[in-house]
C-alpha cells in the first residue's frame, strides 16, 4: 500500500488514502495526488516541500530565549553547584578550566550569529 496525499487546488492536503499505485487515483474536481506524500491533512505543498501553517514561528527572541535558558542552566547545573570545599579540592588548573567554562558561558550573548549560531563551550572534566 502506498500513502499518498491529496490536494486541491489550493496545493492543501485535504486528505490521505491508501493506494495499491499512484496510476490507481483519478484525479476530480481539481483534487490531484500531491508530488511527495508525506504531509498531513491542512498541511501545504509548496513548490518542494510541505509546510505546517500550525508549526510555530521560530523568531530570533525565541531563539534567543531558548539559548539563554540553556545557558542559565548549564551554569546552574554544572559551574554554580562546585560547593566551597570540592572547590578548595581542585587544583589551580582545574580552577582556572572552570573559570574559563563560566566565564565562556557567560560571554554567549555576545557571540557573533547569537541566537541562532553559537559556539557552545566544552565543560571541564
Amino acid at each position: 500500500m502506498i500513502r499518498a496525499c491529496l490536494i486541491n487546488s489550493s496545493n492543501v492536503c485535504i486528505n490521505v488514502v491508501s493506494l495499491n499505485t499512484l496510476e490507481e487515483f483519478v484525479p476530480y474536481d481539481d483534487i490531484v495526488l500531491a508530488p511527495d506524500h508525506t504531509g498531513s491533512i491542512g498541511w501545504i505543498w509548496q513548490t518542494d516541500r510541505w509546510f505546517d501553517p500550525n508549526a510555530p514561528v521560530i523568531t530570533e527572541e525565541y531563539l534567543n530565549q531558548l539559548a539563554r535558558r540553556k545557558r542559565n542552566n548549564l551554569l546552574k547545573q554544572s559551574v554554580d553547584r562546585i560547593n566551597p570545599l570540592r572547590w578548595e579540592s581542585y587544583s589551580q588548573e582545574e580552577k582556572d578550566a572552570w573559570i574559563i567554562y563560566r566565564q565562556a558561558l557567560l560571554d554567549i550573548p555576545e557571540q557573533e550569529g547569537f541566537p541562532s549560531n553559537i559556539v557552545w563551550p566544552v565543560k571541564p572534566k
